[in-house]
């Protein structure tokens, strides 16, 4: 009993040297805490139901694809329920401290500074704030758990410094709880070690230390994924797959995903930001040469590697898969692989003048977007039940809705995006995949709005999006749309 009472006081005190150790996080964190809850507050106000949280703010099911089941755990906790109401924004606010946390954890990594200075805020900006981590930000119910998978992957590499048991045990852990919450976050690991590998290179570090290092964190990874691929997942193919290419073209297959992925990120990507991109990357290399404590040569050499490395790691696991997921929430680890190039190249470098001007200028083309994007979700609400409104008024003049035979309701077309968009999609094409269209005939998010969102009466809704091979009867036509009837069918074709 006595050795018991010893063992448990012994502990306590461990936990309290670690939070000692840490307190250091919490100023830092609550800095970028509030510049993420900024950046995304017109996210926020827009008060969007993004995709999936159509269904579940009406059903609250706790329901999550792809083996996500710590995701399925905590989202009970976080809406003390097992019926999952709709409890926004809390739930993103809980993701912008998360993301917080995670961006300082990142920082001091790579700087090794326990007081970041502004110019780290400022190139650590794009985690958080890239094009593409605000999809995450945007949906209710998933960006917590979307943030809580980066969390899971840049935590453990506190402890490299630690016993190596800790460090292997901290890195199994971190990266089976990010692919129980998010696997889109799979590649930000091993791109954060190759970073820290690099600054350890540049300040002389011994070269057995960062081989070792090295190996201790690849292990870990790979077996942090092989125990939940072998031992958690389930296989589920829905939108992308979990199936792995074949060792026959896993080359081919793999080539062609990230073909998808880069084309993706440059068509994405305005000209001026990528040509940012591409100087912060610049800036990287050359301050990595000119710092360099060890052999200049080498540096030379292996640095552009390790940033190809990093870049390709953005993707993730993902261009492993037969089907792969392209959407923007599964391309945030570009914004990770910008901010940790310019943390190094503004902490690094003695004076680091371009490189800051570029974190600068990218920063705040990110953070000027975020309100772009979040205002272009609230005028495309508007405009789509507006849409909704003018349909649903003429169906009301339907007698057809009170008849007790089943009816079949088909919708072909779409109502696109509203002339708000239209104006900037130009300027900013990712915000066509970043605004979804939630009014058109696409037998999924397109059509559940109007199938339970207004009492309409049970209607079968039809399964193609052609239009109807049958002789039918024009019922109501207007600027917006066609609506055509007959004994048991209504055809609704926006314009």
């Amino acid at each position: 009993m006595k050795r018991e009472l010893e063992t448990g006081k012994t502990m306590r005190q461990q936990a309290k040297v670690a939070l000692k150790e840490y307190r250091f996080l919490i100023k830092p964190t609550i800095i970028f805490a509030a510049i993420y809850l900024i950046g995304i507050s017109a996210i926020l106000r827009a008060n969007f139901y993004y995709d999936d949280d159509i269904a579940r703010a009406l059903r609250g099911y706790t329901g999550w694809g792809f083996s996500r089941y710590l995701t399925i755990f905590l989202s009970q906790i976080v809406h003390a329920d097992s019926y999952l109401t709709d409890i926004s924004p809390l739930p993103q606010i809980m993701a912008a401290f998360i993301m917080a946390l995670a961006s300082t954890i990142a920082v001091y990594l790579i700087t090794g500074k326990k007081n970041p200075t502004f110019w780290y805020f400022i190139s650590a900006i794009p985690i958080g704030l890239s094009p593409y981590f605000l999809e995450c930000f945007s949906f209710k119910y998933d960006s917590p758990y979307m943030a809580l998978s980066v969390l899971f992957t840049v935590a453990p590499l506190l402890f490299c410094d630690k016993n190596q048991i800790v460090y292997l045990l901290c890195t199994i852990c971190g990266m089976i709880g990010m692919c129980t919450t998010y696997q889109a976050s799979s590649g930000i690991f091993p791109m954060l070690v190759i970073v820290m590998g690099i600054c350890w290179w540049v300040n002389g570090e011994k070269t057995e230390k960062i081989l070792k290092f090295f190996a201790v964190s690849a292990a870990g990874y790979v077996l942090g994924l092989l125990l939940f691929r072998k031992v958690i997942m389930s296989e589920y193919i829905d939108y992308a797959s979990t199936t792995a290419v074949s060792s026959s073209n896993v080359l081919s297959c793999t080539l062609s995903n990230y073909k998808k992925y880069i084309i993706n990120f440059l068509i994405d990507f305005k000209p001026e930001w990528l040509a940012i991109i591409f100087l912060i990357c610049a800036c990287f290399w050359w301050t990595a040469i000119s710092e360099s404590k060890k052999s200049k040569l080498l540096t030379f050499v292996f640095v552009p590697l390790g940033i190809l490395a990093c870049f390709l790691l953005s993707f993730g696991a993902y261009p492993f898969l037969t089907s792969a997921l392209f959407a923007p929430r599964a391309m945030y680890g570009i914004g990770c692989f910008i901010a940790f190039a310019g943390i190094f190249a503004t902490s690094k470098a003695a004076k680091g003048y371009i490189a800051k001007a570029a974190c600068l200028i990218l920063s705040w083309a990110f953070f000027v977007f975020s309100f772009t994007y979040g205002n272009a979700l609230s005028v495309q609400a508007q405009y789509t039940d507006f849409r909704i409104t003018e349909v649903i008024g003429d169906l009301a003049e339907c007698d057809m809705l009170s008849s007790e035979e089943d009816i079949t309701l088909q919708i072909t077309g779409t109502i696109g995006y509203s002339p708000v968009i239209e104006n900037m999609l130009g300027d900013f094409p990712i915000i066509e995949k970043l605004v979804p269209v939630t009014f058109q005939g696409d037998g999924w998010w397109g059509e559940y709005g109007l199938r339970n969102y207004y009492c309409l009466p049970e209607l079968q809704f039809a399964e193609s999006y052609d239009p109807p091979d049958r002789e039918m009867t024009i019922f109501a036509e207007n600027y917006y749309h066609t609506i055509w009837v007959d004994e048991n069918y209504i055809w609704i074709d926006l314009h």
